[in-house]
């Protein structure tokens, strides 16, 4: 019978939370070994015991996501408030979106002394528009997330800013998955609402750096301070 470590239970509940996990995700920011053949072994071990599953991406059947087994929801549940419904099927269409939400989740919990909540335990009543996550600082401190992969046009895009007005968050942060949507909501950001706390940020900088976020009054430093 394998004994479950902390990093295992974290990994566990990731894919819990997120209905799946990145096998690189895994390796990079749970199972921070020095020796890749610990960390593919250690998460072999988990599925040899029956907690997690190893499922191929149709369109590139080298690639590889972890999803739980009945063994590993069953373990995720324990102690847990509020239950998250397991989709049977993951979206090809959400897929590289959501994604990138769990790996944003997992590099800013290497920068920030913060707790994150998943969209899906996110309560409608406390946020009119349900960003994909949701970061929570011991001072109260709250920061939306929100991962932009796909362009919503400038008139959509207006409408989820101003939705915004009634929340009660610090910053809502935009995070761009690639240079051509960090400039595609930059405009959008400069052309919009200049009174709303937004920031925006590249993925690709912030995947293995600390950039200025960038804001239509200027930079500001988010990613060098564990407390906000």
């Amino acid at each position: 019978m394998i004994a479950i470590q902390p990093r295992d239970r974290k990994l566990i509940d990731l894919t819990y939370e997120h209905q799946f996990l990145r096998v690189e995700d895994a390796k990079d920011f749970i199972y921070a070994a020095k020796e890749s053949r610990s960390q593919r072994r250690r998460i072999a071990e988990l599925a040899a015991a029956g907690f997690i599953r190893f499922e191929a991406l149709p369109f590139a059947s080298s690639k590889r996501i972890i999803r739980l087994t009945s063994s590993g929801i069953k373990l995720a549940e324990i102690d847990r408030a509020e239950r998250i419904p397991q989709l049977r099927k993951i979206s090809i269409q959400t897929l590289l979106h959501d994604s990138i939400v769990t790996s944003v989740r997992l590099r800013l919990a290497g920068l920030w002394d913060a707790t994150w909540i998943p969209e899906r335990l996110i309560k409608s009543e406390s946020f009119p528009q349900i960003p994909d996550g949701v970061v929570v600082f011991e001072s109260g401190t709250t920061i939306a997330i929100e991962v932009e992969n796909s362009p919503k046009g400038p008139k959509r895009f207006r409408e989820l800013q101003e939705r915004w007005r009634r929340s009660k968050v610090f910053l809502c942060l935009y995070v761009a998955s690639c240079d051509v949507m960090y400039r595609l909501v930059q405009n959008y950001l400069k052309q919009g609402p200049h009174d709303l706390p937004f920031a925006l940020v590249n993925w690709r900088e912030l995947e293995s750096g600390t950039p200025r976020a960038w804001t239509v009054q200027g930079e500001i430093d988010l990613f060098t301070r564990r407390v906000l």
